[in-house]
């Protein structure tokens, strides 16, 4: 699926040349900028937040702690995006490998677009780090997505990740 491809390698790309770009360690500091919407339910919030999330943990690998960070990316999708994911794996694990880099991602902004059942679209504004071994981090990738979250079982999961690029 070519928007995956261009939506999670983005700055990536130049390294990885159209691979999908996944990357590591997400922490509470690179969620906490993102301001909460007003007027959303408490049900729409959790949808944002767990689509701001997932976006972090597929833009956020360590060579280190890739197999962690990797089932924590692949815990927040199903349907469709999951097995994409699970399909790059060991690609990405050899760009990281070869290329002595780690991955990072941010989000800026993230806004509920619509529910429909149990599914809920969410827009997502990102940027995607690389983190060489022993440099200094360079901003690779500016994105913004529009995550479907599905609730799966009581939990807001991704289960489509689309592109739809900045304004």
């Amino acid at each position: 699926m070519p928007w995956i491809t261009a939506a999670i390698l983005g700055g990536g790309a130049l390294v990885l040349a159209g691979l999908f770009v996944l990357v590591i360690r997400p922490a509470h500091h690179r969620h906490a900028s993102v301001p909460k919407a007003a007027g959303l339910t408490a049900s729409e919030q959790q949808a944002v937040d767990a689509g701001a999330k997932q976006i972090v943990n597929i833009l956020t690998f360590a060579r280190t702690s890739f197999e962690a960070d990797y089932a924590r990316t692949l815990a927040g999708a199903t349907g469709a995006l999951r097995a994409d994911l699970e399909k790059q794996k060991p690609t990405l694990l050899a760009q990281m490998s070869k290329g002595k880099f780690d991955l990072q991602g941010t989000v800026s902004n993230s806004a509920f677009e619509e529910i429909n059942g149990d599914n809920s679209l969410v827009l997502v504004t990102a940027q995607g780090y690389k983190l060489p071994a022993g440099g200094q981090r360079t901003l690779a990738s500016t994105a913004r997505f529009e995550v479907t979250m599905a609730k799966v079982g009581g939990k807001w999961l991704a289960s489509n990740l689309q592109s739809v690029g900045l304004i």
